[in-house]
């Protein structure tokens, strides 16, 4: 039994967005989650996530790392979700279906627990928003506007096809990246152990043999031997480093400046724009044609873009809408944004069909990521060869230039 249950006044934490459009979270206490709504409206709160706060809620670091809820696991429940109460399924009945066939015991648990919270009494958006481990706070929203607008079963429709095409998206970046990933550890593996195994052994026998050792054979038996030595602290400085950097790209300025890289590489660059305008884009088309108001439709736009440039550039247009400004202005004056994108934008609101255009939108950047995923493909593996190859040709010379010699002294004894 909760302490909400019981009558208590608990503590709730809570993701809200203000009358001003901007993002805000903190902790209140209540009596229930109900009057913790109300009296966060009351200061002009519209609440897109609350939940109770406990350390059951909060979970163990090892079911954060091992018990995890797959995209394609997500994927499955919401089609099944969308297909069952667009045919007349109740709720319930649904969820309860759904909770038989899920084998993931972590959704398993969640879907039974939310079916309980929703025969208490408590709003779908509600039951949701006690699992923000596993359902994002854009799906949370989404469920919440359709309760109210009686759209539920179309606002369903609309996430899982969204859902679908941004893990469809995801999953061909992913695809593209892994043969050139595979290549490039194998051929490092190759190098590494010639380099530490095979030349210091074939070193040893060119120098009892008297033999002189060329300059790259000399570089590369060095490398071979710092690296037998001294293993253990190359390791401890790769792992510092990584987490270093992994640790940099988490804060506000690291993650920006590392997003703003991103966008200015060659080829790379002008594909990450891409798939966050496609993300935009779609997200939210499917957040207007679900009734979600502007201004609450770029804040939780924004945590979906996944880029930071891109993100604070969404902040700034919504700013400037409240200020009077058309979307189309206040994207334009960002600079973050496409000519194609700003065109469909402006037609669409010229003729009040902005959600319908910003859908083709995220069809045109779809097939526009599409393309370029391909001319990635043919310029990167060709070039990936080249490079592996020309380093297992050196660290080869490197020992075939010395063997020569020995052979050649050999033959003239």
């Amino acid at each position: 039994m909760t302490a909400e249950q019981r009558g208590m006044t608990v503590k709730f934490a809570y993701k809200a967005i203000t009358s001003k459009g901007g993002n805000v979270k903190g902790v209140i206490e209540a009596e229930t989650r109900r009057a913790a709504i109300i009296s966060l409206g009351e200061i002009g709160y519209t609440v897109i996530n609350i939940r109770e706060e406990t350390p059951e809620a909060r979970g163990s670091i090892f079911s954060q790392l091992f018990n995890k809820v797959t995209p394609e696991e997500l994927l499955v429940f919401h089609i099944q979700l969308y297909n069952m109460t667009n045919a007349g399924i109740g709720l319930l009945a649904s969820l309860d279906t759904i909770q038989n066939e899920t084998r993931n015991k972590k959704l398993k648990s969640a879907i039974q627990d939310m079916i309980d919270l929703i025969m208490k009494g408590r709003d779908f958006a509600d039951a949701l928003g006690e699992h923000s481990d596993i359902f994002p706070d854009l799906f949370v929203s989404m469920v919440r506007s359709g309760e109210s607008g009686g759209t539920l079963a179309v606002v369903l429709g609309n996430y899982a096809d969204l859902y679908e095409d941004q893990l469809e998206l995801k999953q061909k970046v992913t695809g593209v990246l892994f043969y050139p990933m595979i290549l490039t550890l194998v051929g490092a593996a190759i190098i590494a152990f010639l380099v530490t195994f095979v030349i210091p052994k074939f070193s040893t026998i060119f120098a009892d043999a008297g033999i002189p050792l060329p300059l790259p054979t000399k570089l590369l038996h060095l490398a071979g031997t710092i690296t037998l030595r001294y293993w253990y602290l190359i390791l401890i400085t790769a792992v510092l480093a990584f987490f270093g950097v992994k640790k940099y790209a988490h804060t506000k300025k690291g993650k920006l400046r590392l997003d703003a890289l991103m966008l200015k590489l060659p080829v790379v660059g002008d594909l990450n724009r891409d798939v966050a305008l496609s993300r935009f884009s779609g997200t939210l088309a499917m957040l207007l044609k679900s009734g979600v108001p502007i201004l609450q439709a770029l804040e939780l736009t924004r945590a979906v873009v996944q880029n930071g440039v891109i993100s604070g550039a969404i902040d700034t247009a919504a700013a400037d809408m409240e200020k009077g400004e058309s979307l189309t202005t206040a994207l334009k004056k960002t600079g973050q944004f496409t000519d194609n994108i700003m065109q469909m934008i402006a037609i669409g609101e010229g003729t009040g069909n902005l959600d319908n255009m910003l859908d083709k939108a995220r069809v045109f950047y779809d097939k526009v990521v599409s393309h370029s995923l391909k001319k990635l493909t043919v310029v990167l593996e060709p070039l990936l060869l080249l490079v592996m190859g020309s380093a297992v040709g050196i660290v080869m010379a490197s020992i075939l230039l010395p063997l020569f010699k020995m052979i050649d002294v050999a033959t003239k004894m």
